[in-house]
């Protein structure tokens, strides 16, 4: 079990948390001289697609697109030559963010894309689609967008 939760809607409603620092890393990483900010964001990211489950009533379609969401952000951090990095762009991630929007959205958690206070929302529709077993992880790690300074 990763610390950071498990379940289908807890996983990539958590993920999208993750989408102010997307901004942030790579306008930090610019300005330093570096191309890699959105590596680095995805090297965070990533954290909350570990234990992504399929619940029973999520159609093959988005289970298929969820499962492509946790394996491009994850091969992203974990199988990328170091040089490759700058490669990623902010399109190629804000693609991923969008394709886990849509599939939250299409299950009713649009609602939720603003907080969701000890992703309760998140559990919710997660046993609502049937999975039993759902965990938010050490103390919801995620349950809003996570503030940046700017």
């Amino acid at each position: 079990m990763s610390e950071f939760g498990s379940g289908f809607i807890t996983c990539l409603l958590q993920f999208v948390y993750h989408e102010p620092r997307l901004y942030e890393w790579d306008m930090r990483m610019r300005i330093t001289g570096t191309n890699d900010g959105v590596w680095l964001w995805a090297d965070g990211a990533k954290d909350h697609l570990y234990e992504l489950k399929k619940p029973p009533k999520v159609t093959v379609a988005d289970w298929k697109s969820a499962c492509q969401v946790r394996d491009t952000v994850c091969g992203w951090s974990w199988s990328w030559p170091f040089q490759d990095r700058a490669k990623i762009t902010t399109t190629m991630a804000r693609e991923m963010l969008d394709q886990a929007k849509t599939i939250i959205a299409v299950y009713g958690g649009s609602g939720l894309f603003k907080g969701d206070p000890e992703l309760k929302g998140a559990f919710a529709l997660d046993h609502k689609l049937g999975l039993k077993h759902v965990d938010t992880g050490d103390a919801a790690t995620c349950t809003k967008p996570i503030e940046v300074d700017r």
